[in-house]
């Protein structure tokens, strides 16, 4: 069963404060307000992957480590985008910012979608990273590992993805 756009709205709401799209003023702030959100769930999940990439250092289990020294920099590129996503800016023309608000007013159910997406995505792929973690310990789960390392370069693509399609709604 879908969750309905209110329903949405009221969990936005409970992790991203203020979460709005009624105004350009309310687009602007929501949208930082998303991208601040995102940027400390990757910056743990970087945090994360640094001590898995370490710990399978430690570990002389240099396969598992240049697999995950690749994601931590994948994760590294995806906060970097976050943080150069381009935003409404309030300040701009009044032409832009009637359009940016027209584009939002007609793609608005799924812009909410995808932030909610993007959240519930960086949520998992800090769970996923956890269980990762725990799976250095463990002797003959390297294919496992592996595999789960494929996991988060999956979230780390689809939150690529909903960014560039969300920056698009929003912006055009």
């Amino acid at each position: 069963m879908e969750e309905s756009l209110m329903d949405i709205i009221e969990r936005m709401e409970g992790l991203v404060p203020e979460y709005s799209y009624s105004d350009i003023e309310n687009i602007s702030s929501t949208d930082r307000a998303v991208k601040s959100f995102l940027s400390k769930q990757l910056r743990n999940a970087k945090d994360e992957m640094f001590h898995v990439v370490q710990t399978s250092y430690e570990l002389h289990r240099d396969r598992l480590s240049e697999a995950a020294e690749d994601v931590w920099d994948d994760l590294s590129a995806l906060l970097a985008r976050i943080a150069n996503s381009r935003e409404c800016d309030p300040k701009g023309s009044a032409e832009h910012c009637e359009k940016c608000m027209k584009r939002v007013e007609k793609d608005m159910g799924n812009i909410i979608r995808r932030d909610r997406e993007l959240v519930l995505k960086a949520d998992e792929m800090n769970r996923e990273l956890l269980r990762l973690k725990k799976m250095l310990f463990e002797k003959g789960r390297e294919k496992q590992f592996i595999k789960n390392l494929d996991k988060i370069k999956t979230y780390i693509d689809e939150m690529h993805d909903l960014i560039e399609q969300r920056e698009h709604s929003i912006l055009g």
